[in-house]
């Protein structure tokens, strides 16, 4: 799906929505703090089910119901049912992240915004995502999009754009077509993918 109230051609892969680098650094703060660690292991079952992913961890603010059913890459994108976690209304900035991204969408000239899948991936050290297209009935009906925590020294390549963010960017990203990442910097990337139907 490619969302309607796109400004770019149809033809573009990429388009940037908004920026919000203060929150960005917020949660960089966040994620420094060693407390925080645990996030990274509640869910594993994404790095385990798609190879592609194998250098990645992520947190879920929402996700499938139930997701305990879910054991295969193809189950997983296909259109269900999608619920908040708990972490995303536990944790008072992920809940701000949240409703920032709900209000943003709402605010680009959509008439309804219909909210997948949200969730915190993180991409470790001089590692990458190997090349992939995300296909299934899910990605068919939801676009995609990123908002940038921290990606100092990243590539990130959609068909042949090679594209570099900044911390704080919100970005629609075109995932029907092949597209990975390499993490050039010693530091982890982190990244929230916002998956949303904008009518």
């Amino acid at each position: 799906m490619i969302s309607p109230f796109a400004p770019v051609s149809l033809e573009s892969n990429f388009f940037k929505i908004a920026k919000h680098q203060e929150l960005a650094e917020r949660l960089q703060d966040f994620f420094k703090d060693p407390k925080n660690n645990y996030l990274w292991g509640i869910h594993v079952h994404r790095q385990l089910a798609a190879v592609e992913l194998k250098y990645t961890k992520s947190i879920n603010l929402r996700v499938p119901r139930p997701p305990s059913t879910i054991k295969t890459t193809h189950e997983y994108n296909q259109v269900m049912d999608i619920v908040d976690f708990k972490l995303k209304n536990e944790i008072a900035i992920f809940l701000e992240l949240c409703n920032w991204i709900d209000l943003t969408l709402n605010s680009v000239g959509a008439k309804k915004v219909t909210l997948g899948r949200i969730f915190f991936s993180k991409l470790a050290a001089q590692q990458q995502v190997d090349t992939h297209i995300d296909q299934g009935a899910y990605f068919d009906y939801y676009d995609r999009f990123h908002f940038i925590v921290n990606a100092e020294h990243n590539e990130f390549i959609v068909r042949d754009d090679h594209l570099s963010f900044d911390d704080g960017d919100f970005y629609w990203i075109n995932n029907h077509v092949p597209h990975s990442l390499i993490n050039n910097s010693t530091n982890e990337r982190i990244i929230v993918i916002i998956d949303a139907r904008l009518e």
